[in-house]
């Protein structure tokens, strides 16, 4: 499924704050109607883009810790931390879009009480260049 097409967990508080559902809003990127909406979709993207490896790792973990699979250690340790990327990546996509909402200015068609507000999510601490897959890797 292509990317601009697969819902996010955001496409709600975009919909509200826009007024237009995200067909109307991408066929307005597509017509290079509005900065502020193309801004908007190009982070969506990369939001749906981080919920799809989140659901890829989550799925990848179930199906490895399955009753009667044998998970290696290794391979699990290195899918918690993909998912732990994947997890802060949603989140951070999450509050970029978030203060784009809060700080786009209000228009005739946005009235200020659906404009969203911007939420403190607790982000998990990235991972260090000595701890990714690759660098345990190429010990």
């Amino acid at each position: 499924m292509s990317v601009a097409l697969r819902p996010s967990s955001k496409d709600g508080v975009i919909e509200a704050a826009f007024g237009h559902s995200m067909e109307e809003l991408h066929q307005q990127a597509a017509a290079s109607v509005s900065p502020a909406v193309q801004r908007m979709l190009e982070l969506r993207r990369f939001l749906t883009v981080a919920e799809g490896h989140l659901d890829e790792v989550r799925d990848r973990l179930h199906t490895a810790t399955a009753p009667g699979q044998e998970p290696a250690a290794e391979d699990l340790a290195v899918d918690i931390q993909w998912l732990a990327a994947a997890t802060t990546a949603k989140a951070q996509y999450g509050q970029a879009i978030d203060e784009l909402l809060r700080t786009m200015p209000t228009s005739s068609s946005r009235p200020a009480a659906v404009r969203p507000v911007a939420t403190a999510l607790p982000v998990p601490p990235a991972a260090t260049a000595s701890t990714t897959p690759a660098a345990r890797r190429n010990r």
